[in-house]
């Protein structure tokens, strides 16, 4: 009898223990593949890009910059549009190459490029009509590319 309860007690602790070392098994892969453990100012955050069309008759079709490219888009005159660059950008923040696409209808795609400051972990962009006239149809050389520091952040 003795010896019964022995076995009995002994698988019993067993699957106690089996059971408690995959619970803590568990809770230690979640608690380390959590933010839980980390600081906010730890974690890399994307950097950002907004890109403006402010009265360019032609449409920003595609935005190229180190890792990130942004295709068939098409940014109007008078509208805004937001990009978060989800692929690392490393090295000098403040000095970054940007290539934008504009579609002229005339001759097709022109290529307009800029460096971007983005010590601040975002960037600013708009497309003008250098020469904007109400009364005159807007030139393919007319366009162009204006880079803008946004606010630094707090």
């Amino acid at each position: 009898m003795i010896l019964l309860s022995f076995i009995i007690l002994f698988i019993f602790e067993k699957k106690i223990m089996k059971r408690l070392l995959l619970f803590l098994a568990v809770i230690a892969s979640l608690v380390s593949c959590s933010d839980f453990w980390w600081a906010s100012s730890d974690a890399t955050p994307y950097l950002n890009l907004q890109v403006e069309n402010v009265n360019s008759e032609f449409s920003v079709v595609k935005v190229s910059l180190i890792n990130n490219e942004f295709e068939d888009l098409n940014i109007i005159s008078g509208t805004t549009q937001f990009f978060e660059l989800t692929n690392q950008v490393t090295g000098d923040l403040s000095d970054i190459n940007i290539l934008v696409d504009i579609d002229c209808a005339a001759q097709g795609p022109i290529t307009l490029s800029t460096q971007l400051d983005y010590s601040y972990g975002s960037a600013y962009i708009r497309i003008i009509d250098s020469n904007y006239n109400n009364n005159i149809s807007m030139n393919c050389e007319d366009a162009t590319i204006i880079p803008s520091l946004p606010a630094p952040k707090p």
